[in-house]
C-alpha cells in the first residue's frame, strides 16, 4: 500500500482484519480518512497516526485496541473527528 499516490481514503471496515495495525501505513501519501472500525485490531494506536498531518478523519471504533491515547494526537491539527470507542 506504501506505493498508492494520490490516495484520498482507506475504508477496511468491517472486514475482519486481526492483529496491530501495520507501522508501514505511514507511508500513505495524503490520506484524508481512514476507517478501520468493526475489526479485531488489536494493541493501541500508534503514534505515527499523527504524523500524517493531512488526516482529518480517524475511525476506530469497535475493534480490540487497549491503552491510553498517544499525545502525538496533538500534532493533528487538522483532525476533525476521531471515533475510538
Amino acid at each position: 500500500m506504501s506505493k498508492l499516490e494520490g490516495l484520498m481514503a482507506v475504508d477496511l471496515s468491517n472486514n475482519h482484519l486481526s492483529g496491530k495495525i501495520p507501522k508501514n501505513w505511514n507511508d500513505l501519501h495524503i490520506p484524508y480518512t481512514i476507517d478501520l472500525s468493526k475489526n479485531k485490531f488489536t494493541g493501541g494506536i500508534l503514534s505515527w497516526m499523527c504524523s500524517m498531518h493531512s488526516l482529518n478523519w480517524l475511525k476506530l471504533s469497535d475493534n480490540k485496541l487497549s491503552g491510553e491515547l498517544s499525545p502525538s494526537l496533538q500534532n493533528c491539527t487538522r483532525m476533525s473527528s476521531l471515533q475510538q470507542l
